[in-house]
């Protein structure tokens, strides 16, 4: 989905929809220039809906991109409270927004010359970061997801 309005630099619109092969909601959330300091893979953002509760912590599931204008993809599963909140709004609603925060994993150490492939294993909304690496074409991954339920895909659309 496209964002619908351009925020202020603390009021970001979040509109979403839920994946069909499963539980999780991608989220497209529009943080303005703050997302060029998303990096590297494995980054995050907290993200607060409302004056009250708590903020959640959502790891970034699109690649760093020079060119993203300034939205990023969440994948959330709708549980707890930040999660059901932010789950339940629609197209151009205003949330509260951290910069990009965490060091992001640090892909610069893997020697590729003598390991040129890397396994990574996730479940859940723990493939956020994952897709966000595999994505970046940083370095060659193979990708092993476990599920809850035999048929129990996770946003394997890009896979």
């Amino acid at each position: 989905m496209h964002i619908l309005k351009t925020p202020s630099p603390h009021n970001t619109p979040s509109p979403q929809h839920t994946l069909p092969t499963s539980q999780l909601h991608r989220v497209l959330v529009d943080i303005g220039p703050r997302a060029s300091d998303y990096t590297r893979p494995g980054q995050y953002v907290q993200i607060k809906v409302g004056d009250d509760g708590k903020p959640g912590f959502f790891a970034i599931a699109s690649a760093p991109d020079t060119n993203n204008q300034g939205v990023l993809e969440l994948l959330i599963k709708n549980a707890g409270e930040a999660a059901e909140k932010l789950c339940a709004l629609g197209a151009g609603a205003q949330v509260d927004a951290s910069p990009v925060q965490g060091k992001g994993f640090p892909i610069e150490r893997i020697p590729v010359d003598s390991h040129s492939t890397v396994l990574m294993f996730a479940t859940g909304t723990g493939i956020s970061p994952i897709k966000a690496l595999i994505e970046s074409g940083d370095i060659k991954v193979w990708f092993f997801m476990g599920a809850g339920r035999v048929g129990g895909r996770v946003g394997c659309e890009w896979v």
